[in-house]
């Protein structure tokens, strides 16, 4: 069987819109400081309470909002599923997706442009803004993102028989576009891998109830009590592998006026070593600060990959019944059954030389095993 489908859905607007920023800072509210002065007598009543003169901030700060531009994806994908004997179908399916005209509001990175940023240079930035007295002019809502999606899904399925049923899905994914900016000028300029979007799926889920007992293959002889012993048992579990998720080689500056982003890139030299560890997961000297302090780092969005992802879950449990209105279950279930280790990405900051390409911390749980009893009647 062929099948295929094409839609374009619009975004709903978020309440923000409505409910922004803009409508509760300057110049549409503002906040005033009065001070006691110094002495025993106090100079606010409930009949004067502006007695004093309030004192504004000497440089507010800015939220203004995008006219409403409505966000909306484009979708559109083609499978192929054939039915095979036993049970089994597999389906090999394309599909696409285009977000356009997204402002990411919230999202993580910088996401909204600073209208009164001057130009990075050395000494205090407050004086050298091009709109005083106000210090940051913040641009929210502005429809600047934008991704293109692709992805390949393979699946197989196959229905229960003679007690064994399985899900296998697989698809690897390439997700390329703009989520946030490193400088408020060139908001394109981190065109690349989205963040949190693994290329490489693979999922698997099974149970197979053990083939024991009266009407089974084995001891289909067993008589009632036998029955209440060896019949009844069930595996089941479901197994998850990734591969890693992107990042990106950053570094910060602490000189005034400078500007923190993505490191440089230097030519020549390889990404990642020649075997992978925790103490080195990708290559240092393939990064370096800027040497300018107000100049952004060169290397792309989301140029490497952190580690591979695989975590496996099992059960065993055994279902026993008494007549039609008793049921007793006992169940023992282990998480990360393998106890496979799932790590974060590594430290990828220039200006912490000592630890960059360097893995210190863990995602998931250790292996957890867990029992439990139920009656049902």
């Amino acid at each position: 069987m062929l099948r295929g489908a094409v839609g374009i859905y619009y975004n709903l607007l978020p309440g923000s819109y409505q409910q922004a920023n803009a409508f509760t800072n300057f110049p549409f509210s503002a906040a005033a400081t009065f001070n006691q002065p110094a002495g025993p007598t106090p100079t606010f009543s409930m009949d004067a309470p502006f007695s004093l003169t309030g004192a504004f901030g000497a440089n507010p700060t800015v939220t203004a909002i995008h006219s409403p531009v409505t966000p909306y994806t484009e979708q559109y994908n083609l499978a192929l599923e054939h039915q095979f004997p036993l049970g089994l179908d597999v389906r090999i399916g394309y599909e696409g997706q285009n977000t356009r005209k997204q402002n990411n509001y919230g999202g993580n990175g910088n996401v909204t442009r600073d209208l009164n940023a001057p130009q990075p240079a050395a000494g205090a930035v407050q004086p050298r803004r091009p709109y005083q007295p106000f210090s940051t002019i913040s641009y929210a809502m502005e429809p600047l993102f934008f991704t293109n999606l692709n992805a390949l899904q393979v699946g197989i399925h196959k229905q229960i028989s003679k007690g064994f049923q399985m899900n296998a899905e697989y698809q690897w994914t390439r997700v390329l576009g703009t989520e946030n900016f490193q400088n408020t000028f060139t908001p394109n300029d981190s065109y690349g891998p989205l963040g949190g979007i693994t290329p490489q799926v693979f999922t698997v889920s099974y149970s197979y109830e053990l083939p024991f007992g009266t009407g089974r293959r084995f001891l289909h002889n067993s008589g009632p009590v036998a029955d209440k012993f060896i019949k009844g048992w069930q595996i089941a579990g479901i197994t998850n592998a990734q591969t890693g998720q992107p990042f990106s080689v950053s570094y910060s500056t602490s000189v005034t006026g400078g500007v923190s982003g993505r490191a440089n890139r230097v030519p020549g030299v390889p990404l990642y070593p020649a075997v992978r560890t925790k103490a080195q997961w990708f290559n240092p000297a393939a990064f370096t600060t800027p040497t300018n302090p107000f100049a952004y780092g060169n290397s792309s969005y989301d140029l490497l990959r952190g580690p591979n992802y695989n975590d496996s879950d099992i059960s065993l449990e055994k279902n026993t019944y008494f007549g039609e209105k008793y049921h007793f279950q006992l169940r023992a279930e282990s998480f990360n059954i393998f106890n496979h280790p799932n790590f974060n990405p590594p430290n990828a900051s220039t200006t912490s030389p000592a630890s960059i390409g360097t893995i210190t911390s863990a995602t998931g749980f250790p292996r957890t095993v867990q029992f439990g009893v139920k009656f049902n009647f």
